[in-house]
């Protein structure tokens, strides 16, 4: 009776293990992202913001220009790890640059806000 019910739901266990095994392996794997490390990130990029926006052969570029020389600045300055974990937030370094340009007077405030939404 047991034999017969478990042979007749035998795609249900299976898919039932398997979701349980894919969840334990993400769960010993998955990487820690620490919101301290994820801040600093955005201080350097605010910091690049203002240094374009600041800067003598810089500041008269047009918008968009400033945006793409600040994350070809971002790539260069940022360690892979690092930008992996902006993408894993932001979506990708344009994102971040994007929102430290929004939120460039109230950066901290806002990040901590969106730090607690995605994790």
């Amino acid at each position: 009776m047991l034999t017969d019910f478990l042979l007749q739901n035998t795609g249900f266990f299976i898919g039932l293990f398997a979701t349980l095994l894919v969840w334990i392996i993400w769960k010993i794997t998955a990487v820690k992202i620490d919101k301290n490390k994820i801040l600093n990130v955005l201080s350097l990029i605010l910091d690049i913001i203002q240094d374009i926006k600041n800067g003598e052969d810089t500041g008269a570029l047009s918008d968009a220009a400033k945006k793409s020389l600040a994350i070809e600045l971002v790539e260069a300055a940022v360690a892979p790890k690092k930008k992996k974990w902006i993408q894993k937030v932001f979506g990708s370094i344009g994102g971040a640059v994007e929102f430290v340009y929004h939120n460039r007077k109230s950066l901290f405030i806002a990040a901590t806000a969106l730090l607690k939404k995605v994790f």
